[in-house]
């Protein structure tokens, strides 16, 4: 087992040997200021040398320190323990980010804010693993810092806008699809509170960006500021991502090519991703590349229909340039600004607005619009993280008029949307057990409320008892504390993820299904059971001190695509990867033998998004594998 102070010793190791990756903490945290987030490189050079891309102004190579934003063991700090973080980017740009919310999930971990006494200034930072993201804005410039294709290096750029171009002109959109009225499907259809997305990527976007790690926290910070940009403007609907794919693929730097490749149904490119797709019922779908060519981003049409909800997306413009929400902003049926787009379908007010003035304080623009006017006036305006809406303002100017107001476009599309796929993965869920069980019903075996404060059962002799929730999930973090009685000791106690409780073989296990399981001998395992009844040991029976023999454990589950972690009272037992299944339903249950046993469970919890408790720093506890037994009894 890691202990604590193990896990100190390894964080202590990264910070002072790993220089490459985390900076030290400054004398600024130990007087209780917050420390600088970026440190100097000092003598290392990265091989690649200076970015050559465009749109970098500036930039520098740098290191990061994690140490600021996790405690010694890991675990993530939040906002009351970090309530301000130094965001040194340049020496002549520093901010102080007011942190206003922090949390993890199944992906990584996540903290945003403003910056202290500049208005409007925002940043956001993401972990994932142990790759780092940030972008900051404020109206003296955007700034992000991200891996470089090393995958050890970080570089620190500031941001030229005006250096993108956003789409082909000569793209032809296909037709508008038609917009339904809201609840017309009955009550069974999808609220229009959120849509759910997924994101593919290319392995060159991948290897660009350093890794997979660094490729999903640019997919993350995209999502978090996209999000955050309907909250400034008015938008009600969110998107929620409901899984990421790679895909090896040749890019050809045209994205006409690659969107028409990507959403093609009948050719030899992408061809998982329709069944992707409706395995996760994402609504819409997008595609992240390496190489646009000349530009950031092409949707399939303006106002999409479920066949046309596809766009693609240059990684560098993502979050930089928030082309990631632009694009899934034309599938909702948001136009560029009335000075390059006259267009007015599907309404007349659907327009991005572009603000001019005497100073580059005033000169800006919304998600949807252009620098074209600017351009024309001899000036550039920076993109802000705002819809158009004339009712909201930025610089104490409104952002839009009577015919340039995206956000209610987006809000007269979001049923129409958010209806693309039926919902698949289904909703978080916290059951204490406190007095009701709803949303749980039996398998195998009768289960039932205890003294209002337990969900248990009394099992079956020989077979394994289980309970269900109702819910679909794929990628998601699911918690569960349970205790055990009963002399059975090698007996197995488990959850369940991923499995199909409506076909059972002849021990009434799950199948197929993911068992994350332990005995009160002190022994844990993973198996999986096939679609046809056959186990499978992921990790056969290993003996482990994390768990409490004839006692409450908590055992916790965080899966993402193919990745399966495995914790039994917050110690990480094991870590694999399997990519046989992908969603299916939740559950707990246990083996009985002819004696008597009966197993309480005292909550359930799971999230898709934010509860996972994430540590970058984690490392498997040791145990020692005992040969034998089987999917339901350890040696």
């Amino acid at each position: 087992m890691q202990t604590k102070n193990s896990i100190s010793k390894t964080v202590l190791a990264l910070v002072l040997v790993a220089t490459l990756m985390v900076g030290t903490l400054s004398v600024a945290q130990a007087q209780g200021g917050p420390p600088p987030m970026f440190g100097d490189l000092g003598d290392a050079h990265p091989p690649a040398g200076a970015p050559n891309q465009a749109h970098v102004a500036r930039f520098r190579f740098a290191t990061v320190n994690l140490g600021a934003l996790f405690t010694p063991d890991g675990r993530q700090l939040g906002k009351s323990r970090l309530p301000e973080v130094s965001l040194n980017l340049f020496p002549n740009v520093a901010y102080t980010g007011v942190v206003k919310r922090a949390w993890s999930d199944s992906w990584g971990s996540y903290w945003t804010g403003t910056l202290k006494g500049v208005e409007n200034g925002y940043f956001y930072l993401t972990v994932v693993e142990n790759a780092f993201m940030a972008h900051v804005g404020s109206p003296q410039g955007i700034y992000e810092v991200s891996l470089t294709s090393s995958g050890t290096y970080y570089q620190v750029i500031q941001i030229d806008q005006s250096k993108f171009t956003d789409h082909d002109e000569a793209w032809t959109y296909e037709p508008s699809g038609q917009i339904i009225p809201e609840g017309s499907l009955g009550d069974t259809a999808d609220t229009a509170a959120r849509i759910d997305i997924m994101v593919a990527y290319t392995d060159d976007a991948r290897a660009a960006a350093g890794g997979t790690p660094a490729i999903k926290a640019t997919i993350l910070t995209a999502l978090n500021e996209t999000n955050t940009s309907y909250a400034n403007s008015g938008v009600t609907t969110r998107l929620r991502l409901v899984h990421v794919q790679e895909y090896s693929y040749t890019e050809t730097g045209d994205l006409n090519t690659d969107l028409t490749r990507f959403r093609n149904t009948t050719d030899a490119y992408f061809t998982s991703i329709h069944s992707l797709r409706n395995t996760y019922g994402a609504d819409m779908v997008g595609l992240i590349v390496e190489n646009g060519g000349a530009y950031c981003g092409l949707a399939s049409t303006i106002m999409a229909t479920a066949a046309t909800a596809f766009q693609v997306t240059d990684r560098s413009c993502a979050t930089g340039y928030y082309s990631f929400g632009h694009e899934f902003g034309h599938l909702q049926g948001a136009r560029h600004d009335t000075y390059v787009d006259t267009n007015n379908t599907p309404y007349s007010y659907g327009h991005g607005y572009v603000h001019t003035g005497s100073t580059d304080y005033n000169r800006w623009r919304t998600i949807m619009a252009y620098n074209n006017k600017c351009a024309d006036l001899g000036y550039n305006c920076t993109r802000i993280q705002w819809w158009s809406n004339p009712a909201k303002t930025y610089h104490a100017a409104a952002t839009g008029t009577a015919s340039t107001k995206n956000y209610l476009v987006l809000n007269n599309t979001d049923y129409t949307v958010a209806n693309f796929r039926t919902q698949k993965i289904a909703n978080n869920f916290n059951s204490s057990f406190n007095g009701s069980s709803a949303g749980w019903s039996a398998v195998k075996g009768t289960w039932s409320i205890y003294n209002s404060v337990n969900y248990r059962s009394a099992g079956v002799a020989s077979k394994v008892a289980s309970a269900k929730h109702t819910g679909t999930y794929g990628d998601l973090t699911y918690q569960v504390r349970m205790k055990r009685t009963g002399t059975c000791t090698s007996c197995a106690n488990r959850i369940i993820i991923r499995g199909k409780p409506a076909s059972l073989d002849a021990l009434y296990q799950w199948k197929p299904s993911y068992i994350f399981q332990y005995t009160n001998n002190g022994n844990f395992s993973v198996f999986e059971i096939s679609s046809t009844g056959t186990e499978i040991a992921l990790k056969g029976w290993t003996a482990s001190a994390s768990i409490v023999k004839n006692g409450w454990n908590t055992l916790k589950v965080i899966a993402v695509g193919k990745s399966l972690k495995f914790y039994i009272n917050g110690t990480l037992v094991w870590s694999g990867n399997d990519p046989t299944l992908k969603t299916g339903q939740v559950g707990f249950g246990f083996y009985r033998d002819a004696n008597t046993g009966t197993l309480y469970v005292d909550w359930a919890k799971l999230s898709t998004t934010a509860t996972a408790d994430f540590n970058p720093y984690e490392e498997v506890a040791p145990g020692e594998t005992i040969p034998g037994g089987d999917s339901t009894h350890s040696p």
